[in-house]
């Protein structure tokens, strides 16, 4: 473990106003030193959080309508350079109150973040405005954070750490989850096409016995004629094998080219998909953020494809290689 953020709810606020237009959005109290460390970036303004400054999430200003208007239609409001008023409730006490907060908007979060739709505001002010909403003072030793964002050193540990909060008896959720809904689910489709690659290993297998086969068969005077000028047991299987490893080699060519082109086809068509229009909507990722390369193909699996395909080439050319090479040469000759 590296770092933990803890952060803490506004309780009472969430309506907003921004000239006759309504908003919503909750509000969220960290400890301004912590900010660099949440890995935000900011489309607007600067990340900075001072006592009344707040940072706005992209999708804060989204959430505006007109009250006023027949039928609710979704209004974008510039969080950034409109002036803005946050009105908080107070539930406590036996009649219920309210105040009018400005909303010094210091930055707009760039899309993509965990607080696309929140308000950050330093925790001493999320503080204070709770106090007034629950009509109480605060106690550090009563106090409860909403939400504690640990960050692991390394991927590897996350699982660890996750498990030792939830053995606390802490609810937990993160990227560690979602990593291990994903290496479940490719651990199965990596069974399911090695699979289909051993059925299509053992036909092309069979597929080159049979060619070297029915070469051997096409050869036999061939093979005569080489052993009857000198040619050595040794020779001719020499020769059969190199011809099956090189149909096993040139098919191994012909399928990495074909994954080649595969994946440049489909990693050129996300690049190419408009994000502004809804994007993908299949794919857990913004294809943004992985520079468009879905597809992945390493140099060395592509060297590994290769070379078991002339692995395989060489194996399935054995038995016929071994049979050409103790044919007799008289029988080879005589052969129609």
């Amino acid at each position: 473990m590296v770092l933990v953020i803890p952060s803490a709810n506004l309780d009472g606020g969430g309506e907003m106003t921004a000239g006759q237009y309504t908003g919503y959005s909750g509000g969220v109290g960290i400890d301004p030193r912590l900010l660099p460390y949440l890995g935000l970036t900011a489309a607007q303004g600067e990340l900075s959080l001072q006592p009344g400054e707040v940072i706005v999430g992209s999708e804060v200003g989204r959430n505006f309508f007109d009250p006023k208007a027949e039928e609710w239609s979704p209004v974008e409001v510039d969080m950034y350079n409109t002036p803005v008023k946050m009105k908080i409730y107070q539930w406590a006490g036996e009649t219920p109150a309210d105040r009018i907060v400005k909303l010094n908007v210091v930055a707009v979060l760039a899309p993509g973040s965990a607080y696309d739709y929140s308000i950050l505001m330093p925790i001493e002010d999320v503080i204070e405005f709770n106090e007034w909403t629950n009509n109480t003072e605060f106690d550090p030793e009563t106090f409860v954070f909403g939400r504690v964002v640990v960050r692991a050193r390394d991927r590897d540990t996350t699982n660890g750490v996750a498990e030792a909060i939830r053995k606390m008896g802490f609810e937990v959720g993160g990227m560690s989850d979602f990593i291990n809904q994903l290496n479940q689910f490719f651990g199965t489709m990596r069974l399911m096409l090695g699979g289909i690659g051993g059925v299509a290993l053992l036909v092309a297998a069979f597929g080159v016995a049979n060619t070297m086969t029915m070469a051997i068969l096409e050869r036999t005077k061939e093979i005569g004629l080489m052993k009857a000028i000198g040619a050595t047991d040794r020779d001719v299987m020499t020769i059969f094998l190199t011809e099956a490893a090189l149909v096993g080699f040139s098919g191994g060519v012909a399928g990495v080219g074909l994954s080649l082109f595969v994946q440049n086809v489909v990693n050129t068509a996300l690049a190419n998909v408009p994000q502004d229009q809804g994007g993908i909507t299949f794919l857990p990722i913004d294809p943004s953020q992985i520079q468009g390369n879905l597809f992945v193909i390493p140099s060395e699996l592509i060297l590994f494809a290769v070379t078991l395909a002339t692995l395989v080439g060489i194996g399935a050319g054995l038995f016929p290689a071994l049979r050409a090479a103790r044919l007799l040469p008289v029988l080879a000759l005589k052969s129609e």
